[in-house]
């Protein structure tokens, strides 16, 4: 099921059609980006309702356009959500409720927030562990950043029988363009890829600096990942999690 939005702004609801209230979806891609350059953040959202999505990727002022667009997978399992909160640029655990080493964890949604400002970008991050029962997150700018951070996980936690294989592509680009590409797995087909989680962060500066962000997506069916600013200098170092439904 793709979406697809233009020149929105602010928060902005996204219709979403053929979707029946008791199907499970989770993430098989999105692709965030702002129409006029890039800009500090205050807020990133993509939420999933019963017929719309709620969006944004925004800073204070609100009056920046950005586009959308991206793929939902029916997957089977149980929906949830976890609300949490992250002090002083930390990396923050999440306990969620249900997942252990049966179940995985498949993204339905995420929303990040700074709330009262914008801010420079260094590291966008939701790594789940099954093993652990938890994700593990993280948005900030600099390294020590004072900031406080309120956001909102979507999943569905898929039995593990559901589940043909598990992939994780990772890696520190030196090419500093735009598109950074994964390596395609051996897969049935794209409509078997679901998101579990991903690790986004900048490495330009050995000061642990931060930057503006322009882009923010990954793209399972067509093997892309998407960080970048204006001006496609910087270093970054990625993670994606993902698995295969049989």
């Amino acid at each position: 099921m793709n979406f697809d939005a233009s020149e929105r702004r602010g928060v902005s609801n996204i219709p979403l059609s053929g979707i029946q209230p008791d199907d499970n979806h989770a993430l098989q891609s999105f692709d965030f980006r702002f129409a006029n350059g890039d800009h500090h953040i205050q807020q990133i959202r993509l939420l999933k309702g019963t017929n719309q999505i709620s969006a944004a990727f925004k800073d204070q002022d609100d009056g920046d356009p950005w586009n959308l667009t991206g793929c939902y997978v029916r997957v089977p399992g149980t929906p949830g959500s976890v609300e949490f909160t992250m002090e002083d640029g930390r990396a923050t655990w999440v306990d969620i409720p249900g997942l252990n080493s049966n179940m995985r964890f498949a993204l339905s949604g995420f929303d990040f927030d700074f709330g009262s400002g914008d801010q420079h970008i260094r590291v966008v991050l939701i790594m789940p562990s099954e093993r652990q029962g938890g994700v593990l997150v993280n948005f900030n700018d600099k390294i020590g950043g004072n900031e406080t951070v309120r956001g909102t996980l979507q999943f569905v936690l898929v039995p593990a029988d559901q589940v043909a294989s598990d992939y994780r592509q990772a890696g520190d680009n030196f090419d500093r363009g735009n598109n950074r590409t994964m390596v395609p797995p051996q897969l049935g087909g794209p409509s078997e890829r679901v998101l579990s989680g991903f690790s986004f962060i900048y490495l330009h500066r050995t000061d642990g600096g931060d930057a503006h962000l322009l882009r923010l997506g990954v793209d399972l069916p067509n093997h892309t990942v998407q960080f970048q600013d204006n001006d496609m200098h910087e270093i970054i170092q990625w993670k994606v999690d993902y698995f295969s439904l049989r």
